[in-house]
Parts: structure tokens; C-alpha cells; sequence
């Protein structure tokens, strides 16, 4: 009896002694702050993801808290100035400078080798755009472009749709602006052969993509003074007016209306960000196609921005590695993430089984290697909204091209040396 309750006493202790490696983990998990300003279409696939990466990951667990976009950046900010911020927050590429102006960013690159991240499976134009005086300010997520979408059964009707499903369109302006010509005459009443929002961003990006296409164009921002005053500018800008003039682009439609005017098939062309894609996706109805926006100039190009993983500074190193575990484990599952339209960052994603046999994203990918990215300015979003303000006047046709490039330039100008 006595052996057998020595027996009962030693099992006991060693299950005693197994017991904290087993839950021990979980107790001990480094808890992160994760910060987003995702909704809609966004805020579904990143919540996925961050609930597989703590089903996934023992040790570390991912809090996220989703902020308005509206309050985002300014919560952002004022965590970094106040040393309250997060252990990792999205943040865009365009804002990176202005963030960094805190001081308070971390160079990833001084300890992404202890995490096992190689910043060689990261496309090089995303990845670079994120990269100041040799500093890694963050890690990219994401590319999201300006890009075409067409819809197949009225370019179809119109004769312009080749046997692979592929637009025919002659090169350059001239050849775009005769496609849309072309699409007027043939498409049934009320509906256009091109669309896009004009009382908001869309008129600003869309001349952007195609100021950037001009062989000495696409500065926007040079040494701390407005640089779109010329020849390339306005040539840009004379497109947007054409298409307005002419009746090919209506006048005055606002946000919503830019997205249901397509979605619904009462436009053949849009000029939209990537994340329309899932957008257009819920019509089951729509037959349509997406690919980079055409080359009218020199060379190809567009407006892109990026949503990056930023890690603010802190003395508990253990938490930083965790933070760039869980930024490199989401950029590794980007595949997960483009369901909302956006290109993944890393190549790696790019080339798997999984993305490839996405629908439509596959198809407008070379988008990425084509965005010139904003130049870098702590003001710069102050200046962005400036352009929306005064190009959105233009399209409505309150001022003239001419007027709304020198009233650009000396509004820039103001703020610059604010």
C-alpha cells in the first residue's frame, strides 16, 4: 500500500512540475497595443488576421483597437509626442514623415534580424518609399494604387474587348480620349463612357498618376517649395478638362455616386483605388475587369500610397521583437489581406498559389512597381487637402486649369512656410 502511495506521490508531483509548460505560455503572452484606422472593407480582414495570428502564436496576443479615421492620426500623434502610444500602429507611408518628426519611431532594421524578417521579400519600390537616411521608419503592408476597372459587357457591345477578355485601346492621349469617344456614341442612354468622384480626391490622384507619366513631371513637392508650375502640370490637367468638356467624364458627381455609377453598369471606365475591387465584387451581376491605369505619356505610373506597421519606441525591447513578429507574420499571409483590394508588400506573397488564384488582383499587381510615391513633408497631408479643395473647384468649373495651378502653387506655397 505504502509503494503504491509513493507511486500516486511522484506521478502527482511530476504532473505538478509539467503543468506551467504547458500553460505557462499563456499566462506569460506579451500583450500588444495595435492601433488601426481600418473600416468598412478594411477593418474584416485585418480582424482575421489578427485573431489566426493569437489562435496561432502562443506567447504573444494582439490587441487591436480600431480609431475613427476622422480622430486616427491625430490620436496617433499625440500618443508618440506624449510616450502613451501603442506597441504597433498602422500608419501610411505618406505620414511617415510627419510621424517621424516625434523622434519617437523605431529603426526597425537595428533589430528585424532577431525576429527572422528579411526585408529582401518586400517589393523595392513599397519597401524603399518607407526608408529614410538609411532608417527602416516602418515595415509595408500593403500597396493601394490607383487603377482601372472596365466593364466587360459594355466594351464587349462597343467592340472593344478582344477574345481574352483584354481592352482594346490605342496608346496615349490621344487613343484613350478616341476609346472614350468611341464609347459615347455606342453606349445605351444615361450611361458613360468614364467615371470617377469629382468633388473629392479623385481629380487631385488622377492628375497625380498622370503628372507622374510625363518624362520631367511628377514632382510635387521640391525642397520645401511647390514644384508643378509647368508645361508637364497642365498638360496633365488639360486631360481631366478634356474628358469634362467633351462629355466623357459627367460633371459634379459626388464620392458614392462615382463607386454606384460603375457598380451598377452606368459607366464603361473607372479610375478608382484598388479597394473598390471587393466593392464592385457585390454586384454579382457586374462582369467587369481591373488593371493598371494606361500609360497616356512617357512611362508608366500612378498615385499609390501604402498602409505600413510603425513601432514606437520603448525601453522593453522583448515587446518590439513580438511587435515585428506580428507585423512580419501579417505581411507573410498578405494573401488574407488582399481580399480588400490592397497589393500585398511582400514578393514571396505575390508569386504563392493563394494569391495568384485570387480573382481580379492578380491582374492589375504591376501597379505596385508603377506608384510614385508623395514626396516626403511633415505638411504634406495639409497640402493634399489643399489640391482636393482647388481641383475639385476646376472640375466643377468654378476656375479655369490655369487658375487652379497657380492657386495651387501659391496655396502650397502658404503652407510650406508656415
Amino acid at each position: 500500500m505504502k509503494k503504491k502511495l509513493k507511486v500516486v506521490v511522484l506521478f502527482l508531483m511530476l504532473f505538478i512540475v509539467l503543468i506551467p509548460k504547458s500553460y505557462g505560455q499563456v499566462e506569460k503572452a506579451i500583450q500588444l497595443d495595435y492601433w488601426v484606422p481600418f473600416s468598412g472593407t478594411d477593418a474584416r480582414p485585418m480582424q482575421n488576421l489578427v485573431n489566426d495570428f493569437n489562435e496561432s502564436e502562443l506567447g504573444i496576443k494582439v490587441n487591436m483597437k480600431l480609431i475613427e479615421w476622422d480622430q486616427y492620426y491625430s490620436d496617433l500623434y499625440t500618443s508618440l509626442r506624449s510616450n502613451y502610444a501603442p506597441d504597433i500602429a498602422i500608419a501610411h507611408t505618406s505620414k511617415l514623415e510627419e510621424l517621424s518628426s516625434t523622434k519617437m519611431l523605431t529603426d526597425i532594421n537595428a533589430i528585424a534580424k532577431e525576429t527572422g524578417m528579411s526585408w529582401d521579400e518586400f517589393s523595392e519600390n513599397t519597401l524603399n518609399a518607407t526608408i529614410k537616411d538609411g532608417k527602416y521608419l516602418a515595415i509595408p503592408l500593403d500597396t493601394h494604387a490607383l487603377i482601372m476597372f472596365y466593364n466587360k459587357t459594355l466594351l464587349n457591345e462597343a467592340g472593344l474587348l478582344d477574345k481574352n477578355g483584354k481592352v482594346l485601346m490605342q496608346s496615349g492621349v490621344v487613343g484613350f480620349i478616341s476609346f472614350l469617344k468611341i464609347l459615347k456614341r455606342k453606349l445605351p442612354e444615361n450611361t458613360y463612357p468614364f467615371v470617377s468622384a469629382t468633388d473629392n480626391v479623385y481629380p487631385f490622384w488622377i492628375w497625380y498618376a498622370l503628372y507622374s507619366q510625363i518624362e520631367g513631371g511628377g514632382a510635387y513637392i521640391v525642397n520645401g517649395k511647390a514644384a508643378f508650375n509647368n508645361s508637364q502640370a497642365r498638360k496633365a490637367l488639360n486631360v481631366l478638362i478634356e474628358m469634362r468638356d467633351q462629355g466623357l467624364w459627367p460633371k459634379e458627381v459626388h464620392d458614392v455616386k462615382g463607386y454606384n455609377m460603375f457598380k451598377f453598369g452606368y459607366a464603361a471606365i473607372s479610375f478608382h483605388g484598388v479597394w473598390a475591387t471587393w466593392n464592385f465584387e457585390q454586384n454579382s451581376k457586374l462582369r467587369f475587369g481591373a488593371t493598371a491605369i494606361p500609360q497616356l505619356f512617357d512611362k508608366p505610373a500612378t498615385w499609390g500610397d501604402s498602409h505600413t506597421f510603425i513601432i514606437p519606441k520603448q525601453k522593453n525591447k522583448e515587446r518590439q521583437i513580438a511587435a515585428i513578429k506580428f507585423a512580419n507574420w501579417v505581411t507573410s499571409h498578405g494573401s488574407k489581406w488582399a481580399v480588400a483590394g490592397h497589393i500585398p508588400s511582400k514578393k514571396t506573397v505575390l508569386r504563392s498559389k493563394e494569391y495568384q488564384n485570387l480573382k481580379y488582383r492578380p491582374d492589375y499587381v504591376q501597379a505596385a512597381r508603377q506608384v510614385n510615391y508623395y514626396p516626403r513633408h511633415a505638411k504634406l497631408w495639409r497640402c493634399n487637402n489643399k489640391m482636393v479643395e482647388i481641383f475639385a473647384l476646376m472640375m466643377k468649373g468654378a476656375i479655369s486649369s490655369e487658375e487652379a495651378i497657380i492657386k495651387a502653387e501659391q496655396e502650397i506655397n502658404k503652407i510650406l512656410v508656415e
